[in-house]
């Protein structure tokens, strides 16, 4: 319990000096998961188990007992879809809510071709220039 207390603490701090944090949803794009790995997918060429890879980025707010949501932006070249997670600082929902809609209109109408990356890569290297052309529109 410790340590979770401890991120927590840590989290807050870092959200007070920030305005919220804008990630990809998820580190790998959908994709089938075959059933008889074991759970495994590829990440940069290693196999690991595929619940903790998908959770990665969204279990940050969840431990930290802060404001999450994710919202479409974009499909990779198969037509899965690609999400950003954007989090605030704990009691920042409605904020949050009001970013999260601002940035999936801009997203909404903004034409972008898929979103391509090799396989087994993160998604890390592939989504800024979506998220940057969004909050350049907002902003």
């Amino acid at each position: 319990a410790t340590g979770c207390a401890d991120f927590q603490a840590y989290y807050q701090n870092l959200m007070n000096n920030v305005d919220g944090l804008i990630l990809p949803t998820t580190i790998l794009a959908a994709r089938p998961i075959d059933l008889n790995s074991g759970g495994l997918v590829d990440l940069n060429g290693e196999e690991v188990d595929a619940f903790s890879t998908y959770i990665k980025h969204t279990e940050y707010a969840a431990v930290a007992q802060s404001p999450g949501i994710s919202i479409p932006a974009g499909v990779t070249a198969d037509g899965l879809p690609i999400g950003i997670e954007i989090d605030a600082k704990q009691g920042d929902d409605r904020r949050l809510l009001a970013i999260a809609e601002r940035v999936g209109k801009v997203l909404a109408n903004t034409p972008r071709p898929p979103i391509t990356y090799a396989a087994g890569q993160t998604l890390l290297a592939a989504l800024p220039m979506v998220v940057l052309a969004a909050l350049a529109a907002i902003f």
